[in-house]
């Protein structure tokens, strides 16, 4: 009696261990979960953040490269106009001549 009265205060306590250790896994699922979820928020957040940041320098290094080539489009242009006047000039200067001669 008394050995079955250790038994069962034994297997009372085993049940209750085995409880406890049940209710502490299921805990720790559970705030796994949370932590899992709040951090996937926190990438997510991140992920945009980052997208539009680089949406942002995107843009600004195409305008950026669009002002650098109308510059170098507008210099060339310039050149090519000099030159061609330079180019000209002793032809404009042979018809001024011819011109003048003729009167």
């Amino acid at each position: 009696t008394e050995t079955d009265a250790t038994v069962k205060r034994l297997q009372k306590f085993i049940a209750q261990l085995i409880k406890e250790k049940k209710d502490l896994g299921e805990q720790c699922s559970e705030m796994c979960k949370s932590i899992e979820k709040k951090y996937k928020q926190i990438i997510e957040t991140m992920e945009e953040r980052h997208k539009i940041e680089i949406k942002k320098n995107t843009e600004k290094h195409l305008a950026a490269e669009k002002i650098r080539r109308e510059k170098w489009i507008d210099n060339k242009t310039q050149k090519i106009k000099e030159l061609t006047v330079k180019g000209l000039e002793p032809e404009l200067l042979k018809m001024t001549n011819a011109h003048q001669e003729e009167i």
